[in-house]
């Protein structure tokens, strides 16, 4: 197991196979910011921050933090990574219009699933 904190982001960023531009993307921060944390300087990392590396991660904030555990990974969010990945990649393969009708269909899917979520909730709230 990695000692600090900084080489437990740097192992685990490595061995997803991301370079700390990938993972500074993905957190939402700068690729300094990346490069400072796995120096060891994290001291002004915020909650949120911690979030979203872990889940990008796919780790537990225990494992990160302290070494807790035996590597606690949670793979269905390191698998979810790879599935982001996979989308993004077929996405830019298409046209701008083929994007467009793609981003539109989900979020028709997505309206759809929250209308009959709705009436789901109204029909048992109803019954409750």
């Amino acid at each position: 197991m990695s000692s600090t904190i900084g080489r437990r982001i740097a192992a685990r960023r490595i061995e997803l196979d991301m370079r700390q531009e990938d993972l500074a993307r993905k957190v939402g921060v700068s690729r300094p910011t990346i490069s400072y944390w796995e120096t060891g300087n994290v001291k002004d990392m915020k909650g949120r921050n911690l979030a979203k590396l872990c889940a990008t991660l796919g780790v537990t904030d225990d494992w990160l933090l302290f070494g807790d555990e035996t590597k606690a990974v949670r793979e269905p969010v390191a698998r979810h990574i790879d599935l982001e990945r996979e989308l993004l990649e077929a996405i830019r393969r298409l046209t701008p219009e083929e994007q467009e009708e793609e981003l539109q269909a989900l979020r028709d899917r997505e309206a759809a699933a929250r209308a009959e979520y709705e009436r789901l909730r109204k029909r048992f709230d109803n019954h409750g």
